[in-house]
């Protein structure tokens, strides 16, 4: 259960692996409705996984702050990739935002920042 890799010194929710380092970004949202997402889509959610994988090995690499701004750039990706009036677009997005924030945001607490 990756319950217990999540640090205990907050509220935040977190999301750790069990090996200590942040969940990929669309760990569960990439599985669901494959099929449907066209190749604009499958392409944005390719490049938010390359910068979610670039942080994590930051982070592996104890560059915390880098790490932080890994995440930051997959983030500004997604919104100036998205129209955001369009609520279906940004819903299927949802649990990766949440995720990137919780991941930088574990990235600012490590980095003591």
């Amino acid at each position: 259960d990756d319950d217990k890799a999540r640090p205990q010194t907050s509220n935040r929710s977190v999301d750790f692996s069990s090996d200590g380092t942040p969940k990929r970004s669309n760990e569960t949202s990439s599985k669901q409705g494959k099929s449907s997402i066209g190749n604009e889509e499958k392409d944005m959610h390719a490049k938010i996984e390359e910068l979610d994988k670039k942080g994590k090995a930051l982070f592996k690499n104890k560059q915390f702050l880098e790490a932080a701004a890994a995440f930051t750039e997959a983030l500004d990706y997604i919104e100036s990739h998205t129209d955001q009036s369009n609520p279906s677009v940004s819903a299927s997005l949802n649990k990766q935002i949440v995720t990137l924030i919780n991941n930088r945001s574990a990235m600012y607490e490590k980095g003591s920042l």
